[in-house]
């Protein structure tokens, strides 16, 4: 089964996610999209995040009803730091290293080598990077050597590119643009229209339960 995880603290999930989940599915041929929601990202250990059994329970709102997206709590499981090698390595054992890719944006790409067994994630698995038009992934600065850097290659999205263990994709596509920080300060000030940025149901569930009004403050 040809599987990509989407990590993420989804702390709203919203309709970017779901955007890039569905073109990252047509794109790669995929038969389903992972929302691998993380547990302690090692990123935002200073961070505020919601409980997991909230940012879970909104996630499962976000993609009911849709057979090709799963919700994952393994890396909640699996407890401590969440980080995207065992999360590929733990799912590769299921599916197949030949089948499994992970989600990031490009962004990621300029600190990419701070990240744990980065050259492993390259050499060993396939990233399919997303980047916004007018965005592009400057590859010839990034710190990372230069044969590693050549595993990464551009796509064009209406192309049909494979998942292939050691070689990862550059798209560009144009998902809406939010993000689940903005969302939080919307949310908290319960700014009208927020029905175009995440589903309905998640944004009753997030207000219902007094998500986002008082832990991020004026952030």
């Amino acid at each position: 089964m040809k599987t990509a995880l989407l990590g993420g603290t989804f702390d709203p999930v919203h309709y970017g996610h779901l955007y890039i989940a569905r073109e990252s599915l047509r794109i790669l041929a995929l038969d389903q999209v992972r929302f691998m929601v993380s547990g302690m990202p090692p990123h935002k250990t200073d961070d505020p995040i919601t409980d997991a059994s909230h940012r879970l329970a909104m996630t499962s709102m976000a993609v009911a009803g849709i057979e090709e997206f799963v919700v994952s709590d393994a890396e909640i499981r699996r407890g401590g730091i969440s980080y995207t090698i065992d999360s590929l390595e733990e799912a590769a054992r299921e599916v197949g290293r030949e089948n499994i890719c992970f989600i990031a944006g490009s962004d990621v790409l300029k600190d990419i080598h701070f990240w744990k067994a980065s050259e492993k994630l390259l050499t060993e698995f396939c990233i399919f990077f997303v980047q916004r038009p007018g965005k592009t992934a400057d590859l010839d600065n990034i710190d990372l050597a230069p044969e590693l850097i050549r595993r990464v290659r551009p796509v064009d999205p209406g192309s049909n590119p494979k998942i292939e263990p050691g070689i990862s994709w550059l798209a560009t596509l144009d998902p809406p643009g939010t993000s689940s920080s903005r969302l939080r300060n919307k949310i908290r000030e319960r700014e009208p229209g927020l029905e175009r940025f995440l589903p309905a149901d998640v944004l009753e569930y997030a207000l219902d339960h007094h998500l986002y009004e008082k832990r991020y403050g004026n952030n």
